[in-house]
């Protein structure tokens, strides 16, 4: 043996490689997510990617830059006039390799401050993303997510960011 990486450990390897660059994939979006990180959430996604939230359907780049960009106003899912700060957390991921394509399926939880009709509110998610993504380059993206959404509470807060 003497050095060399069997052809065993070497698939092992990228495996683990791949593993691990899909679950990144998935962090960042989370990370981008919170902090409203519109580019960082797109780049998540191939450029023909198709998103259901359930509540919106998005196909492409340009509805994502669309949807992504539309900034701390507007009710959507959650119901705030405005959504001032927000966490994302995806503990748990399963994911299946299928050659440059993968099956991976995460669940977790997603936090919103913010404010209606005055009043400071904290909305709290379960979520569950069913994604298809696929080696694009060197990289992973997203081509496919299914949001399959769970229980919701709201709370009011004790403090939230103001609206800008």
């Amino acid at each position: 043996m003497g050095g060399e990486i069997t052809e065993r450990v070497a698939a092992a390897l990228a495996e683990l490689l791949d593993r691990d660059a899909i679950t990144a994939v998935l962090h960042r979006y989370a990370e981008g997510m919170g902090s409203q990180d519109t580019a960082m959430v797109i780049d998540c996604f191939t450029d023909d990617a198709f998103i259901d939230y359930g509540f919106a359907t998005i196909q492409g780049r340009a509805e994502m830059e669309e949807f992504f960009g539309a900034g701390p106003t507007g009710k959507g899912p959650i119901g705030l006039d405005a959504t001032t700060s927000r966490m994302q957390l995806l503990p748990s991921i399963s994911i299946t390799l299928r050659g440059d394509e993968a099956d991976v399926r995460s669940k977790g939880m997603s936090t919103y401050g913010g404010w209606r009709d005055g009043q400071a509110l904290v909305v709290m998610r379960s979520l569950e993303y069913d994604d298809e993504l696929v080696r694009d380059g060197e990289r992973w993206r997203i081509r496919r997510r299914v949001h399959l959404p769970g229980w919701q509470v709201e709370l009011p807060a004790l403090s939230v960011p103001p609206v800008p």
